[in-house]
């Protein structure tokens, strides 16, 4: 098991807003990741996935959406709201979304809230050392034919 050289990942940081830092590119392609802290809303990086994934060159992708979070959501109803229209778009399509709450100050209500828009979601909590650990259980668990 493991990564495919055809398989594709976008990463999109997020605070206050979103910064699209990574888009389709391959696993060892992968970005540097520097956080900056500030104020966390997930509208806006639900809203730019859910760019990303009707993007053509996403169509023939099976459609995984990760969220990662150490805080709070300042904006619950928006980001519940486009995420149910992320399931409704790609539930067909066998979308999954992980949502891994890390850290002390990662609110889990508000994740169970974005759940509860899915289909198919998972709720994953990790401290901050376990993180890697965690992805891989996420990648053990994807319904994928090549890692089944």
């Amino acid at each position: 098991k493991g990564a495919s050289s055809d398989d594709r990942m976008s990463v999109i940081m997020f605070g206050c807003d979103a910064r699209p830092i990574a888009k389709l590119v391959s696993f060892s392609d992968a970005p540097d990741i520097n956080y900056g802290g500030g104020g966390t809303s997930f509208g806006p990086p639900l809203s730019t996935a859910e760019q990303f994934l009707t993007d053509p060159a996403s169509r023939s992708l099976m459609p995984i959406l990760l969220l990662m979070t150490d805080g709070c959501c300042g904006d619950e109803g928006t980001a519940c709201s486009i995420m149910k229209r992320i399931d409704n778009t790609y539930k067909d399509e066998s979308l999954q979304v992980h949502f891994v709450a890390f850290g002390q100050g990662a609110s889990i209500e508000c994740l169970e809230q974005l759940k509860c828009q899915t289909t198919d979601g998972y709720i994953h909590t990790s401290q901050m050392g376990e993180l890697a650990t965690t992805f891989k259980d996420i990648e053990q668990s994807l319904m994928v034919a090549e890692y089944n």
